[in-house]
């Protein structure tokens, strides 16, 4: 369900993080508009610079974060965290060199738009590996 409401919000024009972001943030208590600002600047990899790392892959580690939120140090809760953190980005890293924008983006790419079907294809699949260490 995330998953394709990430895709509909991506088409509409948010940027990469806000899409993922907004799709799974309110599934933790969030507004859409809490999580539209929140992951505002650190779509198309940072301020659309392309330069760091990849927008969707910060949308879905705020996700994460959301998902294991908690108040106080919890020494068990934040080893989970960080476990679903590493399991996430080593089964991306395990398709793609490099969770750098700009490395996952050819530049082709990179000078026509954002919205690319490269970007559409890396949103898709990286909320299904998401939605898999999630579950």
């Amino acid at each position: 369900m995330a998953k394709q409401k990430t895709l509909e919000l991506f088409d509409k024009g948010y940027n990469c993080c806000q899409s993922v972001f907004c799709a799974y943030g309110e599934n933790y208590g969030l507004t859409h508009e809490q999580c539209f600002k929140n992951a505002a600047a650190f779509g198309g990899g940072i301020g659309g610079s392309t330069q760091h790392l990849c927008g969707v892959v910060n949308g879905a580690l705020m996700a994460i974060g959301h998902h294991f939120a908690h108040v106080g140090y919890d020494p068990q809760t934040k080893g989970a965290m960080n476990k679903t953190i590493r399991d996430f980005l080593d089964t991306l890293k395990q398709n793609h060199k490099s969770l750098i924008c700009k490395d996952i983006l050819t530049e082709d790419h990179r000078h026509n738009s954002m919205h690319s079907d490269k970007c559409k294809d890396f949103v898709e699949e990286a909320c299904g590996v998401l939605d898999e260490v999630l579950s």
